[in-house]
């Protein structure tokens, strides 16, 4: 599980836009997340690889 601390007002948005798609707030986090995930620079995209493998918080094939 993860938390995400947003302002009021990006909380208040965020709700209110997941009810008018149709979905929970979460996927479009993570929806958003990964768009911003394809355009790093693929230097930065790495480096956060690496961090995510050191710090044991990359999944395995077994949590898939």
């Amino acid at each position: 599980m993860f938390n995400a601390q947003l302002t009021a007002e990006a909380k208040a948005k965020l709700k209110a836009l997941a009810q008018v798609e149709h979905t929970y707030a979460y996927s479009l986090l993570e929806n958003a997340f990964w768009q911003l995930w394809d355009r790093l620079p693929e230097d930065k995209r790495r480096a956060a690889e690496i961090v995510a493998q050191l710090t044991g918080e990359t999944p395995t094939e077994e949590d898939s």
